[in-house]
């Protein structure tokens, strides 16, 4: 018996967490091992292992983990420490920030791709006291929120 506890301990911390095709969850999800999202899914994920979306689910939110591969549908933002992969079903409409991005043949992508690792995006995180930067139009030229800005400075 003490055999088979262990054993059946093992493959739950190989499998990880799954949220199944005739699931639905909504809210804040936490795992130090790894996610696996056959359902749907909404709210926010932070996982210490990977972040699989199979083909077919639906995921809307914000996505924090180690690797993250996409098959069915995301939208949302992502911080990536390792590697986000969008596969070829995948559909992708999202903020990622990651150390590697790989989008496949077929897949789709609308948003903004940042590549940065977790180390670099600690010293990237702006300072409060930072001035803003100068807002200036496509011809170079200042906009007129930065010259009214300016004028009362």
């Amino acid at each position: 018996m003490a055999s088979d506890r262990g054993a059946a301990s093992r493959q739950t911390r190989t499998t990880g967490s799954l949220i199944d095709r005739d699931s639905q969850f909504n809210g804040v999800f936490r795992s130090s091992g790894n996610v696996t999202v056959v359902g749907e899914f909404e709210g926010e994920m932070h996982c210490d292992g990977t972040i699989t979306i199979a083909d077919g689910s639906l995921v809307n939110g914000t996505l924090t983990a180690a690797t993250i591969s996409v098959a069915g549908r995301l939208s949302g933002e992502v911080r990536c420490h390792g590697r986000f992969e969008i596969l070829a079903s995948g559909r992708v409409s999202a903020r990622v920030v990651s150390g590697a991005i790989i989008v496949r043949e077929g897949a789709f992508y609308e948003g903004e791709m940042r590549m940065q690792d977790a180390a670099s995006a600690a010293e990237a995180a702006p300072a409060a006291d930072a001035p803003a930067p100068a807002a200036h139009g496509r011809n170079g030229r200042p906009t007129a929120a930065a010259e009214h800005a300016a004028e009362n400075a």
